[in-house]
């Protein structure tokens, strides 16, 4: 079976998966990948502003901030599930790595969610993506959002 685009992107094998009984193993164009999205968002806390579609939520997670892949990119049944609507964050704990977290031996516990401008940011830093949606503790999000802040404040400063 040949990769899917986040299959490449993502190190990972593609697969089928089963629906009421019936097994999907056609792979569709990104897109095609056009799922509602606002009850995942509800679940996950997170506001329906941040990510606008199941296309984009795909690619967040992949890595892929900016930019769309080509027409032709494609995605097996197996990365458009467990990249999209039906992806579960795997721990309560804060996620965001070290070098990067406010707290150092201690475990917080992730009260609040990653969004897609952290998410980018703790890659653009560290190299290790944080899917949108994953857990992350106050201290670290309130840090995170102000080291953002005045990186956005210096740029404008030195680039008017």
């Amino acid at each position: 079976m040949d990769k899917c685009g986040i299959g490449v992107l993502s190190g990972t094998n593609c697969g089928s998966v089963t629906v009421k009984g019936n097994m999907i193993t056609e792979y569709q164009a990104l897109n095609d990948c056009q799922r509602d999205i606002t009850g995942h968002l509800e679940m996950l806390k997170m506001r329906g502003d941040d990510v606008l579609s199941e296309k984009e939520l795909i690619l967040l997670r992949a890595g892929i901030f900016e930019g769309t892949p080509d027409i032709n990119f494609r995605v097996c049944p197996k990365h458009q599930d467990s990249f999209g609507i039906k992806w579960r964050g795997r721990k309560k704990n804060c996620q965001v790595p070290e070098g990067v977290t406010s707290h150092r031996l201690r475990k917080h516990t992730g009260d609040r969610t990653i969004s897609k401008k952290l998410s980018e940011e703790i890659f653009n830093r560290t190299g290790s993506l944080i899917p949108v949606g994953s857990a992350v503790c106050r201290q670290c999000r309130e840090k995170l959002n102000t080291s953002i802040a005045m990186h956005e404040k210096l740029s404008k400063q030195v680039l008017p």
